[in-house]
C-alpha cells in the first residue's frame, strides 16, 4: 500500500511547483516563520502504543502570500506501550503476545509540507490554510511496523495573527504510516514568530516602484505614503476592520480614523454589523445618533420612527420623554403622536386632567374632552367575579352594586354604561370572549334594573372582550386585573 501513496504525494507536490511565484510583499521580505508548540497523537486503535503528548518545532518559507513550504520536527518524549487481545501482534520491545515487553519509547518525526493559505490580504488576523507532506518516523523501541516508518499526511489549521510578526496556530493532520497503512491523527496548537517585519531597508522608501503594495490592500506602497498618509506595511491603518482599500475606494471613510463620523461606532461595525451610514453619525436622521440608537435606548438606526407611533425617536427621547419602543407610552389607548400633535394631551400621564378616566376612554367612548375633569364620568371598577365561562353575579358581590344604585338615583339625570371585559391566553377567541363579556355586563345591568325603579334606558351594557387590558396577559396576576367589569356614569344626561 506505502509503494502505491507515496509515488502519487510526491508527484502532487512537484507538479506544484511551477505554479509558486515570488511577489514583492511582506513575506518576500521575511519569508521565514518559526513555530513551536504541544499537541496529542491519536493512535489507530489496533497499534501497539497509547495516545501521546509531542512537542512540535516547524520552520516554513513563504513563496508568496499563498503557497509556502515547512519543514517539521515532532518530539515523542513518553509512548507508552499498549496491551491488547491479539496474542500474534508484536508489542512494544519486541515481545510478541497481548503485553509490550517495554514500558515506554521515545521518538520523533520529520515532515515537508507543502501549505497552501486562503487567506486573501497577507496579514488579515485569520488565515486559514491546507497542508500537504511526506515524513519519516522513528521510536526507540521495536513495534509490529519497525522502529522506522515513511509517511505521508493531509490537513490544514489556523492562525490568528496579531500581527506582521506574532501568531498563534493550531494544525490537525492525518498521517499514513508503514506498510499497514495505519491511520494517526496529529493535533497541536502553539506559536508562530516571522523576523524580519518590524522595518523595512530605507531603500524601500525611497525612488519606490509606483506597482508596489507592500501590504496587499490594493494601495500601492507610493499611494499609501504620498496620497493617503496610510501605512504601507498594514492593509487596515486605523484599524477600524476595512482595508485602506476599501475606505477610500469604496465607502469613502476616513483610513486613518477608525469611525469617520465621530458617532460612537467604527466603520467596519457601522458597513458590515448595522448597515448605517459611516459618513453619517445620525443614519435615520431622527435626532439620535446611530450609537445612541444602538447602545442606549435600543431603537433602530435605520427607521426614524421605530415603535411607528408618528413621533421621531429623537423627538421622544429628547422633547418628550416618551417610550421610542412603545406607540403608547402611557397605556391610555392613544398613541404618543395622537396625544402630543392631536388631542394636547400627556404621553406619560394616562388621565391628564386627573378627572378619574383615561384620556383614551374620553376620546374613543366617552366623546370628553380629556383635558377637562368636570365633563369625566364617574367610574366605578367593580371587583365582580365570575365563574369560569358563567355570567352569574354572586351574592358578595351585591353590596358593591347597591352602592352603584344609590349613587344613580341620588343623580337623577344620570345615565350609565355597563362593560364587560375579558383576559386573553394563548388559546383565547375573540368572539366567544366579546360575547362572555357581554353575558356579563348584561347580568350587571339586570341586576341593577331589577333592584331600583330606574327607567331601562339609563343604563346600557356592552363587552368588549379582550380588546381593552388594563395590563399586559402576562402573568395569572395581570389577567385577573383584565378579567373586570367596569361601570361609567355620566352625571348630566337626561334622557330624551
Amino acid at each position: 500500500m506505502r509503494s502505491r501513496f507515496i509515488p502519487f504525494f510526491t508527484l502532487a507536490l512537484l507538479t506544484a511547483i511551477p505554479s509558486l511565484h515570488a511577489e514583492d510583499n511582506l513575506f518576500t521580505r521575511a519569508p521565514w516563520s518559526y513555530s513551536f508548540g504541544v499537541g496529542r497523537i491519536n493512535f489507530e486503535g489496533d497499534q501497539e502504543m497509547e495516545d501521546t503528548t509531542y512537542f512540535t518545532f516547524r520552520a516554513m518559507y513563504n513563496i508568496d502570500k499563498r503557497w509556502g513550504w515547512e519543514g517539521i520536527l515532532d518530539i515523542m518524549p513518553d509512548i507508552k506501550g499498549s496491551s491488547g487481545e491479539n496474542p500474534t501482534r508484536r508489542r512494544m520491545g519486541g515481545n510478541i503476545g497481548t503485553e509490550p515487553a517495554a514500558d515506554s519509547a521515545w521518538g520523533f518525526r520529520l515532515g515537508y509540507d507543502l501549505n497552501y493559505h486562503l487567506r486573501t490580504v497577507e496579514n488579515l488576523r485569520w488565515d486559514p490554510y491546507l497542508s500537504l507532506g511526506l515524513g519519516y518516523s522513528y521510536i526507540s523501541e521495536q513495534v509490529q511496523v519497525g522502529r522506522n516508518d515513511l509517511l505521508v499526511y493531509a490537513g490544514g489549521g489556523m492562525m490568528y495573527h496579531f500581527g506582521d510578526s506574532w501568531a498563534i496556530r493550531a494544525d490537525s493532520q492525518l498521517q499514513i504510516a508503514g506498510t499497514h497503512t495505519d491511520f494517526n491523527l496529529f493535533t497541536s496548537v502553539g506559536v508562530n514568530y516571522r523576523p524580519g517585519t518590524e522595518r523595512l531597508p530605507e531603500y524601500r522608501l525611497t525612488g519606490m516602484s509606483r506597482t508596489l503594495d507592500s501590504d496587499g490592500d490594493g494601495l500601492t506602497d507610493w499611494e499609501e505614503i504620498h496620497v493617503y498618509g496610510t501605512d504601507p506595511f498594514n492593509p487596515d491603518t486605523d484599524g477600524d476592520g476595512l482595508t485602506d482599500y476599501e475606505e477610500v475606494r469604496i465607502y469613502g471613510t476616513d483610513p486613518l480614523n477608525p469611525d469617520t463620523d465621530g458617532d460612537g461606532l467604527t466603520d467596519w461595525e457601522e458597513i458590515r454589523i448595522y448597515g448605517t451610514d459611516p459618513l453619517n453619525p445620525d443614519t435615520d436622521g431622527d435626532g439620535l445618533t446611530d450609537w445612541e440608537e444602538i447602545f442606549v435606548y435600543g431603537t433602530d438606526p435605520l427607521n426614524p420612527d421605530t415603535d411607528g407611533d408618528g413621533l421621531t425617536d429623537g423627538e421622544e427621547v429628547n422633547r418628550y420623554g416618551s417610550d421610542p419602543l412603545n406607540p403608547d407610552t402611557d397605556g391610555d389607548a392613544l398613541s404618543d403622536y395622537e396625544e402630543v400633535r392631536v388631542f394636547g394631551t400627556d404621553p406619560l400621564d394616562p388621565d391628564t386632567d386627573d378627572g378619574g378616566v383615561p384620556d383614551g376612554r374620553e376620546v374613543l367612548v366617552d366623546g370628553t374632552d380629556p383635558l377637562d375633569p368636570r365633563d369625566d364620568f364617574i367610574r366605578f371598577e367593580l371587583r365582580i367575579e365570575f365563574d369560569v365561562d358563567k355570567a352569574t353575579i354572586r351574592s358578595a358581590d351585591f353590596e358593591q352594586l347597591a352602592e352603584v344604585i344609590n349613587m344613580m338615583r341620588s343623580v337623577p339625570t344620570s345615565t350609565a354604561l355597563v362593560e364587560g371585559h375579558a383576559d386573553r391566553r394563548p388559546t383565547s377567541d375573540r368572539n366567544y370572549n366579546i360575547r362572555l363579556s357581554q353575558r356579563r355586563a348584561e347580568a350587571v345591568r339586570k341586576y341593577l334594573l331589577d333592584n331600583s325603579d330606574m327607567d331601562p334606558r339609563r343604563i346600557q351594557a356592552r363587552g368588549f372582550g379582550f380588546d381593552m387590558p388594563r395590563a399586559p396577559n402576562d402573568t395569572e396576576e395581570n389577567m385577573q386585573r383584565n378579567r373586570r367589569v367596569e361601570l361609567y356614569i355620566n352625571r348630566n344626561s337626561p334622557l330624551e
